[in-house]
Order: C-alpha cells, then structure tokens, then sequence
C-alpha cells in the first residue's frame, strides 16, 4: 500500500512537471512571435551583397520606408508570399522598398562556391532579381544578421522608418490576418513624417 501512494505521488508530480514544461514553451512560443520596438537598431553601416556580387549600402535607403525580410531555406516559400502580398499592397507606393537577406549561407561548405550559391538564389527568385524596389541580398559572413539581431532558424520581418531606424520587429507565420496586421503597421510608417 505505501508503494501505491509512493507511485500515485510521484506519477502526480511527473504530470505537473510536465504541464509546467508544457506551458513554459508555450510562453516561449509567444515571446520569439511578439513584436519588439527599438529604435536603437539602424539601417546604417549595414552593407551587403546582392545576387550578382555587386555591394548595397542600407543606410542609402534612408527616405523611404524599408520591409526587410530575413530567408532561410526552409522558409524561402513563405518568404515570397510575405513579398508577394505586401508588394500587392503598397504597389501604388514609391517611397517603400523591399529587401530579402538570404541569412543562412554562412555555413556552406568551403567547397561550395559563392557563385553556385547565388546561382542557386538567383534560380529560387526569378523575375524577383533586378526589381527597382526590390533588393535581394545575401549576408555571407552574418555580420548584417548579428546588427539586426535576426534568428537563425526562422525568418522575420522587420520594418524601418524614413530615418533608417527599426519601428517593428515580428516572427511571424504567413496568413491573411497577418498580412493585414503587417500593412497596417507599413501604412502607420509610411504617414508619420
């Protein structure tokens, strides 16, 4: 009988232990998807790579409205959605530009070259290369990654002011609700002075 009550005892705190965990990373779920605010991020300093090799300085982006989106490959899918549906959005617009940093190629193998990478990039983005709003840029040495503070496991949306500085930073999974919580906060940007 005390063997019972020992094993009811302990089956009972494996349970709550296991509901504790479960809504720990629950929590932790809902902080890495939050929106973060800060204005101490900045577009400037930041240069980077397009496809074609040629050096893009984001702080030359100043004046316009900035939505960068971080790549990583098992997103590339999702991340033409988020540019596909905000470009549709804000079409009309001419002081907003959209950056994809392919951020997850600093890992590749010494064998790979940078060509076959940006083969391989330029191939999954066709028609999307050499688009006047459009910047597709690969962050080889993660050093415009580490400025933005950008995962490197999920992709993430982040929107600048006219003055380079970072207003929303958000986590987030493509879906129609989201695409409208996303212009919303563009279209806020994009009026403030």
């Amino acid at each position: 009988m005390r063997y019972l009550k020992i094993s009811i005892i302990v089956y009972a705190v494996f349970f709550f232990f296991c509901i504790d965990a479960f809504a720990a990373g629950k929590r932790l779920n809902a902080l890495k998807n939050r929106t973060e605010y800060s204005e101490q991020i900045s577009l400037q300093g930041i240069i980077l790579e397009d496809v074609d090799g040629i050096e893009h300085d984001l702080g030359d982006l100043q004046d316009n409205v900035v939505v960068l989106i971080t790549s990583i490959r098992e997103n590339r899918k999702t991340v033409k959605k988020w540019m596909n549906a905000l470009k549709q959005a804000f079409k009309e617009q001419v002081n907003i530009r959209f950056v994809v940093l392919v951020n997850d190629v600093s890992g590749r193998p010494f064998f790979i070259s940078k060509n076959r990478v940006r083969g391989d990039i330029r191939k999954d983005n066709k028609n999307k290369v050499r688009q006047k709003n459009h910047l597709l840029l690969i962050d080889w040495d993660m050093k415009g990654s580490s400025v933005l503070k950008a995962s490197a496991d999920k992709s993430e949306i982040f929107l600048f002011d006219k003055k380079g500085r970072l207003q929303h930073r958000v986590g987030t999974s493509f879906s129609k609700k989201n695409v409208r919580q996303i212009t919303a906060q563009v279209s806020v940007i994009l009026n403030e002075d």
